[in-house]
């Protein structure tokens, strides 16, 4: 069976009507001059009301590759549909299944598709030429409401999927399906009573003409491409998403949002490369040597930074960040004045990711669904929440769960194997793994030990597994490096700065950030999932616990 996409939309009413009507995907256009260009906060509150059959999709066209990635995340979409000049490189670094739009302008335009034939699936549009106010040739792509000659396209190259687009209405759209025989349709201006606003009659007239057109075009007996495509329990895959040849269960799953913190260290590690993320402490040693701190981190190269929220019962850390923590906590440090220096930094230039770690009881004090919002707002890209308390409970304590953040999971030593699995599964972002028993700055981190957790994790994800605890310097980075994605650095950061503030401070921790990142970059790449020693005795192991 055929299936449909309704795209322009931009109100909760037309949204639900078309589900209702049997709509298979919705399509929310905000590419930034559009007539149809959706609100984000409507759209995220359109989305969460939405059934889980139906797929979400983001309209966009040549934009950065961070407003496309927070709009995703922030309205809680599927699939990115790209309607501009987005190369192969951009598509990979986006990190999102994407539906890649191709305009039409002849027959010759058909030869375009094999740049795209790794994707899978190609929506094909109407395309007009426009001169733009410099009398510059321009090539509109969607949104044009013409239809082009489907004659062209009888001898496409052979995509498993074709979304047909462009010009279709309730009166031709039976027609297209029969010519054609697409994957799917995609409408707008066809079922609009202007643009943004649906027409109830339209809307319901259309959908229903495509899907008796391609019941009928299949016969008795017989079945669609769609059809043939679609894995029984399996989400209708509208996109496709580059990944690394570890991650076909995940890609066989319906696949996953990726937030722009696993996508960084999923491509430092689609590079061959490994990740380094340094730990430091919020507000510590001062405001302005901490925003110093995170800049300098990012002059040395690293994919992410880990910034902790002090707190005063720090039980995982060793005597060494326990002193920080002290200090910031003495000069009153809070929660809010940590995430306005994170904001700050990015006003400053910051670019990475950002990972905050907190421990319960700021989630208990500041209640945590406040603190994930304010997180967000200020520039933070990941969450880490340690529970000392209850180690056995829940990744997330329930008013997170919703929260926009990539949820990272620690996994450590003592971890039950009963919650291994459990805490690998729920995990994004990437799995922290603790190579040592007690807290930081003690033992020197165990390479052994580290590469049983490591492989724990790659036997049921491919998610990126960084390790820390015990990293002492580029010796021991190395060391770890050979069998994790990344290293995780934090007392020896702090140990090398001393008591030196502000310049000093942020020019000892990337200069030695820089000997970190150069030794990490001469180990030997780690074990792959195929590498990995499987389970035994039909059930899954978790880590050693001797």
């Amino acid at each position: 069976m055929t299936l449909v996409k309704i795209c322009g939309l931009t109100r909760r009413e037309d949204a639900l009507r078309a589900v209702e009507a049997g709509a298979d995907a919705l399509g929310f256009v905000f590419a930034p001059h559009s007539r149809r260009r959706a609100d984000p906060a409507v759209v995220a509150s359109i989305v969460a009301e939405l059934p889980s059959g139906v797929t979400t999709l983001g309209v966009f066209q040549d934009q950065g590759l961070d407003a496309v990635r927070d709009t995703m995340l922030d309205c809680g979409l599927d699939v990115a549909q790209l309607h501009g000049a987005e190369d192969a490189a951009y598509i990979r670094s986006l990190s999102f299944p994407v539906l890649k739009a191709v305009g039409l302008l002849g027959p010759e335009d058909i030869a375009t598709l094999a740049e795209y034939g790794s994707l899978r699936i190609v929506l094909l549009d109407s395309a007009r030429v426009e001169l733009t106010s410099v009398a510059e040739r321009r090539v509109v792509t969607g949104g044009t409401g013409d239809t082009f000659d489907w004659n062209w396209i009888a001898s496409r190259p052979a995509f498993p999927r074709v979304v047909l687009s462009g010009g279709l209405d309730p009166d031709n759209v039976a027609e297209a399906v029969r010519a054609v025989r697409p994957w799917a349709v995609d409408v707008a201006s066809g079922t609009e009573s202007r643009p943004g606003r649906k027409d109830p009659g339209k809307l319901r007239s259309f959908i229903a003409h495509a899907k008796r057109a391609a019941a009928e075009s299949c016969g008795p007996g017989a079945s669609s491409e769609a059809e043939h495509m679609m894995t029984p329990g399996v989400p209708v895959e509208w996109g496709h998403i580059f990944r690394t040849s570890t991650s076909d269960r995940d890609r066989m799953a319906g696949g996953r949002r990726v937030g722009r913190l696993e996508a960084a260290l999923r491509a430092r590690r689609a590079a061959g490369g490994k990740s380094l993320v340094p730990f430091f402490v919020g507000g510590y040693p001062d405001r302005e040597t901490f925003i110093a701190l995170l800049l300098g981190a990012q002059r040395a190269g690293v994919d992410a930074i880990e910034v902790g929220l002090p707190t005063p019962d720090p039980v995982l850390d060793g005597p060494v960040i326990r002193h920080a923590i002290g200090d910031s906590l003495a000069r009153g440090t809070t929660p809010r004045e940590v995430l306005d220096d994170v904001a700050l930094a990015r006003t400053r230039g910051l670019t990475v990711p950002v990972v905050l770690m907190a421990y319960n009881d700021h989630l208990l004090r500041s209640r945590g669904a406040v603190l994930a919002t304010d997180a967000r707002r200020s520039g933070i890209d990941g969450l880490l929440i340690v529970d000392p308390s209850r180690p056995e409970a829940d990744s997330l304590p329930p008013d997170l769960k919703g929260c926009r953040l990539e949820k990272v999971a620690l996994l450590d030593p003592k971890t039950l194997p009963s919650r291994c699995e459990t805490l690998v599964r729920e995990a994004q972002g990437f799995v922290y793994c603790v190579s040592v028993e007690g807290g930081t700055g003690g033992t020197a981190a165990s390479v052994s030990r580290a590469r049983t957790l490591v492989e724990f994790v790659r036997r049921h994800s491919d998610i990126p597994v960084l390790v820390g605890f015990g990293i002492t310097g580029p010796d021991a980075a190395r060391g770890i490096a050979t069998v994790a994605d990344g290293v995780i650095v934090g007392t020896a950061i702090l140990a090398h700065m001393g008591e030196a503030r502000g310049t000093k401070a942020a020019a000892a921790a990337e200069c030695f950030l820089s000997k970190i990142r150069k030794s990490i970059a001469s180990s030997q790449p780690g074990r792959s999932t195929s590498q990995s020693t499987p389970s035994t005795g039909g059930g899954s192991q978790g880590p050693s616990h001797a």
